[in-house]
């Protein structure tokens, strides 16, 4: 979400957005334990991408007196069967000791723009070797264990954003539609034109439906936690 990060700071200031680093950690119970002993007691927005948005309503229904709003892209809460059994096939596939270039033609057809498959790709390809098999294998492992994450949705009495890729493959809009309909306070915004990678795939939308909903809310002075740029983009 380095676009995101970037037109955060650029309107709010330098430092403004911190990242959670979560290596080593195998469980959804751990990931969010981890979270939590990051918050102090400044207001906090946590800003979370595919699964990274998983892991945010969890860590923000059990901290709703630090943690001020949610922002969700790409995400959902009841995770789609389709989407698990991409979960599943990856995992497999990595654990089995596959290099993660196997994976790279099929992660290509998954951006809406034609002309930039091959370098979003590329960008894709990249991040996933900086982060290595180990963290991929423990993530898929953390969805495939706790896919479902309602019940820590319907507890959010927080404002909370949904950014959704007309063209999301991996998790068609309709259910990234239904999971925001379970929250009080859900703001949900389509993005066209665009996969599942928003950020990188239409950054200026992206960042401008953020900016608009960051403007409405009461505590303009917030930390943005950002969960990495990686958190299931990986397939």
């Amino acid at each position: 979400m380095k676009e995101l990060r970037e037109s955060l700071e650029h309107h709010h200031g330098e430092g403004c957005c911190r990242t959670v680093d979560y290596d080593g950690l195998k469980s959804l119970a751990e990931m969010t334990e981890h979270v939590h002993s990051l918050v102090d007691p400044s207001p906090i927005i946590l800003v979370g991408f595919s699964m990274g948005g998983w892991l945010a309503q969890v860590a923000a229904a059990g901290k709703q007196d630090s943690i001020v709003g949610v922002i969700l892209v790409s995400s959902w809460t009841h995770a789609p069967p389709e989407y698990l059994d991409i979960v599943r096939q990856v995992h497999d596939r990595i654990a089995s000791g596959e290099p993660f270039s196997n994976l790279r033609e099929s992660v290509a057809m998954g951006f809406a723009e034609e002309s930039r498959r091959e370098e979003l790709a590329d960008r894709w390809l990249e991040m996933v070797q900086r982060v290595g098999p180990d963290t991929f294998i423990n993530q898929t492992r953390a969805i495939l264990a706790d896919p479902h994450v309602d019940e820590h949705a319907r507890r959010l009495a927080i404002p909370v954003l949904s950014l959704i890729g007309d063209q999301d493959q991996l998790i068609p809009p309709r259910f990234q539609r239904e999971a925001t309909e379970c929250m009080p306070d859900c703001t949900a915004t389509v993005i066209k034109d665009c996969g599942h990678n928003l950020p990188w795939e239409q950054p200026g939308p992206c960042n401008a439906a953020v900016e608009k909903w960051l403007s409405g809310l009461s505590d303009s002075d917030c930390v943005y936690r950002a969960i990495p740029d990686w958190s299931c983009c990986a397939f």
